[in-house]
């Protein structure tokens, strides 16, 4: 296909645009990859951007998908990539999902500076990156972003300050872009999953299971086992709920910042050993 010049990265083409386009960051894993298996069951057309090109490239072969490697953090990866998105997706997005981040556990003594970096580049500038890069079609279709945040970007965790700030950073940059772009027909809102079993949870896990002896499943039952639903989400839950808020049925939802996390957040962590001693509790 024929790249285009900067100056009309967003032309529309009609024909292309009867079907809606979703573009998804992070897409080669995770929920990323569910999410883009998700949109394509539903008819979406399905732009994967990951810097694994190995998996992107599978997961394409399995979907219909259009596979960019593009680093979300840069602008000139995101440059190079934006004319044969717009030409696949004719000049216009109905939905964006800033879904790729990393983890890197440390406190504000222990974490490196090497791991703060690479926080803050992808989980931060990569999601401004994000939107920077596709607002302008985002606007010509009045369609909507939708950011992936996490339980930590409303509360901190232990030994884990780089997550837990470029998390909350998110916030600030969900509700700016509902703000500034609202009056221009775009939505902005942010999903904030609790536990959720994926390939970084699982990791996570790992501790867990050394410190307890202990499977993967009791693992994630033990790091549960306060939350009023007793278990982790699946991705196919988690994946669902963005789905919803990005589709036309959400029409007058923005700015909001949607915990997802099995009621976690309505629990009165003062309050747990006394909600221990009611049977129906335990």
């Amino acid at each position: 296909m024929r790249p285009r010049g900067r100056e009309d990265h967003f032309n529309y083409d009609s024909e292309l645009r009867m079907k809606k386009t979703v573009l998804i960051t992070g897409a080669a894993q995770g929920l990323g990859e569910n999410l883009a298996r998700m949109y394509a069951a539903h008819d979406y057309r399905v732009v994967g951007l990951d810097l694994n090109e190995a998996r992107l490239t599978a997961l394409a072969s399995e979907i219909e998908l259009h596979p960019f490697v593009v680093d979300i953090s840069v602008r000139s990866s995101w440059e190079a990539a934006l004319p044969q998105i717009a030409e696949v997706s004719g000049g216009g997005l109905d939905a964006v999902i800033a879904n790729a981040g990393i983890l890197k556990m440390g406190s504000a003594v222990s974490m490196t500076d090497p791991d703060w970096d690479i926080l803050v580049k992808v989980n931060y500038t990569g999601a401004l990156m994000t939107a920077k890069m596709t607002l302008p079609m985002l606007e010509r279709s009045k369609g909507n972003i939708v950011f992936v945040g996490s339980i930590s970007s409303n509360f901190a965790a232990a030994n884990d300050v780089g997550y837990v700030a470029t998390k909350h950073g998110l916030a600030g940059i969900m509700k700016s872009v509902a703000l500034d772009f609202g009056p221009k027909g775009v939505r902005s809102n942010m999903i904030c999953p609790g536990w959720m079993k994926t390939p970084m949870s699982n990791e996570e896990m790992e501790g867990i299971m050394k410190k307890y002896d202990c499977t993967l499943d009791e693992a994630y039952a033990r790091a549960t086992t306060n939350l009023p639903l007793r278990r982790p989400a699946e991705m196919e839950e988690i994946a669902e709920v963005i789905r919803f808020v990005s589709s036309s049925q959400a029409s007058f939802l923005t700015g909001v910042n949607l915990t997802v996390d099995g009621g976690g957040s309505t629990v009165d962590v003062g309050m747990l050993a006394l909600d221990a001693l009611h049977a129906d509790y335990a």
